[in-house]
């Protein structure tokens, strides 16, 4: 059984476009964030943001060119025995291997699995939940379930909030470039995103041992007055989760001067799982500990404007790489689309690059076929 799917917005996977959007409404928010704490982006970073959204925007209308009406045509399969049945030895092994589960024992959260071989399966079960989601999404065969349940299952015993996060929102992205929506369902979304956020807050209450109505903790972090029992409080989680990298970028950029240290910046431009093992860096500084400091503010300390350039860079070229080696006509393009599109959507919080589990996934939707372009071109015919 196959079907054709057409892609109708391509922006939705368009990492360069997405990359544009995220820091603008990052920064409009900002802008009329509650918080006492508040810094002016310095004349560089305000020049150097405006150099890479030109950079993005030109290269975001020719992949939307090269994507927009393309048709794709997805293959359901049998149930794919050798492939559960694979994945369940493999992580039966690595339980083995560890003596434990990470949601038992949570001292086991950077330890778990057998070294290597656990990269290589978390990243495949990442690709393979996504790509069969979809594919239920579009055929409505409950077997297509098999291997996310198998798949959730595993990162609910390791306690990985990253890997669900991850797929849902590639699955999220690939649904709504290739489906067309009405008023009526960008409603629903708008009102499930607001009750998400406002349960996401209470739960933040809860955790933090407060009152699930009783937002003292985050509005005394962040210098926020009013009202802590209001309704309206634990909203302040989500906001102050997604500007605060903004804030304490903007802290490192006014309060502290560059160290340059080559060894150091090197640490971030490269996947995490080489540079843990060969280099030690120091402890970025920051003003909130609620979350980091986007994509750039660790590698400012010891590389600045240089540093940071080199890291848009490293991002631009992950997408161009991926373009090169991929089969336009493959489905699992757009699974790879919509990964490189989640760590430009989530650079705004930090070098997802450098974290090995967001990077690794795009590897599996690769077809490794060379083709006869330059790397710095995309075809858009």
């Amino acid at each position: 059984m196959k079907k054709n799917i057409k892609v109708i917005k391509p922006w939705i996977i368009n990492p360069f476009l997405l990359y544009i959007v995220v820091w603008i409404f990052v920064l409009f928010l900002y802008c009329f964030s509650p918080s006492k704490y508040s810094f002016l982006p310095t004349i560089e970073f305000s020049v150097f943001i405006i150099l890479t959204f030109l950079f993005s925007g030109y290269f975001a209308i020719r992949f939307n060119h090269l994507l927009r009406n393309r048709i794709f045509t997805v293959e359901y399969c049998k149930i794919p025995i050798f492939e559960c049945n694979l994945m369940l030895l493999s992580y039966f092994l690595e339980i083995i291997y560890t003596g434990n589960v990470v949601i038992v024992d949570p001292e086991l959260r950077n330890s778990f699995g057998i070294p290597v071989f656990h990269v290589f399966i978390y990243t495949y079960t990442i690709y393979a939940v996504v790509r069969d989601v979809y594919k239920f999404l579009i055929f409505k065969k409950k077997t297509l379930l098999i291997i996310p349940l198998i798949g959730f299952v595993y990162f609910i015993l390791v306690f990985s909030r990253g890997a669900i996060i991850h797929v849902l929102f590639a699955v999220s992205l690939i649904y709504f470039a290739t489906t067309r929506l009405k008023i009526k369902n960008l409603v629903v979304i708008v009102f499930c995103a607001l009750l998400f956020s406002w349960l996401f807050g209470i739960a933040g209450n809860i955790r933090v041992g407060s009152n699930w109505n009783d937002s003292y903790l985050i509005m005394h972090l962040c210098n926020i007055d009013g009202d802590r029992y209001s309704l309206f409080a634990p909203f302040y989680w989500v906001e102050e989760y997604i500007v605060c990298s903004v804030r304490n970028l903007f802290y490192n950029l006014n309060y502290y001067s560059v160290n340059y240290n080559f060894v150091e910046m090197l640490y971030y431009l490269l996947p995490e799982f080489i540079t843990k093992r060969i280099i030690t860096v120091a402890q970025t500084p920051y003003l909130i500990t609620l979350t980091t400091y986007t994509l750039y503010g660790e590698v400012y300390i010891s590389g600045g404007y240089f540093g940071m350039m080199l890291v848009f860079l490293v991002h631009y070229y992950l997408c161009k790489i991926f373009l090169r080696f991929s089969n336009i006509e493959n489905f699992k393009m757009l699974i790879g689309c919509s990964f490189i599109s989640i760590i430009m959507i989530l650079s705004i919080f930090g070098n997802m690059v450098h974290v090995t589990s967001f990077l690794l996934p795009i590897v599996f939707t690769v077809d490794c076929k060379f083709k006869r372009r330059g790397i710095l071109s995309i075809n858009c015919k």
